[in-house]
């Protein structure tokens, strides 16, 4: 769920793909009409491209993809956004930043005008959104949506939500980047009593969440706090 600060294959980079994986999979073709069979088809081969690093390819089909579903479908329709989503996320993460910007604004807004502020999809939208700024180093228009998407996590799924925690863990992240400790060791502390709690000491998650905050400590000179988190991960 979290990624560990010294990696930079991150939660967020899962979250940005989460779509990718989970809408293009080939289930219920039977049942389709040929605009819909062959834009389930082009995400079937978008995904072997990806997962077999040709991301060139990947991204071809993905633009045709979504060519496909905004000329059949129509620009509110959810594969539609899904493309959208997917094409953005295989953009940030060849660099083309420029490019993913405004694929992943109009899924937000569509998300928002369609499915309303507190629907999974759209929160998933606004992370990836803020992942994107933060990549970037625009940490000012990232935050209010990590904020915003962490308020209302823990309002409608609750704070031991699986979204709860990333949504958490990403703010901290996004704090520890800009210096602010003192922010990020307070949601730091509370993903780790959280994950203890809830996955027990030794799930993975509960360990890089230690391990987050053990780096944290480190950089900010408390190396007899970070030491016991650091040992513990090793064990």
């Amino acid at each position: 769920m979290f990624r560990e600060r010294t990696e930079r294959r991150s939660c967020r980079t899962a979250a940005a793909l989460f779509a990718l994986f989970l809408s293009i999979s080939p289930a219920s073709r039977a049942q389709d009409e040929d605009p819909r069979q062959a834009w389930k088809e082009l995400n079937s081969r978008v995904v072997a491209a990806y997962q077999a690093g040709d991301y060139a390819d990947a991204t071809a089909l993905a633009e045709q993809a979504l060519a496909l579903a905004r000329r059949s479908f129509g620009e509110e329709d959810s594969d539609t956004v899904t493309s959208m989503n997917n094409l953005a996320a295989l953009y940030r993460s060849q660099g083309r930043y420029g490019d993913a910007e405004p694929l992943y604004v109009k899924c937000l807004e569509t998300w928002r005008r369609v499915l309303g502020e507190e629907h999974p999809d759209t929160l998933v939208s606004m992370n990836n959104l803020g992942a994107l700024y933060e990549s970037q180093g625009r940490y000012a228009d990232a935050e209010p949506l990590y904020v915003r998407c962490l308020e209302t996590m823990r309002r409608v799924l609750g704070e031991d939500h699986p979204g709860t925690l990333t949504s958490t863990n990403n703010l901290a992240m996004l704090y520890y980047s800009q210096g602010r400790y003192g922010d990020a060791g307070g949601l730091y502390v509370k993903c780790l009593e959280t994950m203890r709690r809830v996955l027990g000491e030794d799930h993975p998650d509960t360990l890089t969440s230690m391990n987050n905050l053990a780096a944290l400590y480190r950089s900010q000179g408390r190396y007899g706090e970070a030491e016991p988190l650091y040992v513990r991960c090793l064990e």
